[in-house]
């Protein structure tokens, strides 16, 4: 196995479950991916763009993700000694 699969095989896509548990709940994650909103509320009354909890969810999920990666970089690091 590459070291690049071996790399990528801790890496998962930010699911609901995760975002949850770290503190991103579902309106702001569909948010941050771009879904449309197509209430009439999103879509005729809320100018509000999201850009501060935007930031704040995305810093939640590089922190999250940050500790998922550094203990899969560091055992390559460790192999290839």
């Amino acid at each position: 196995m590459s070291n690049k699969v071996q790399y990528f095989q801790g890496i998962v896509p930010l699911s609901g479950q995760r975002s949850g548990a770290i503190g991103i709940d579902l309106e702001l994650r569909n948010r941050i991916q771009g879904h449309a909103m197509t209430d009439v509320g999103s879509r005729h009354y809320d100018r509000w763009s999201y850009l501060p909890e935007k930031k704040e969810g995305m810093k939640r999920w590089a922190i999250w993700l940050n500790s998922v990666v550094s203990p899969i970089e560091n055992s390559i690091h460790d192999q290839k000694r």
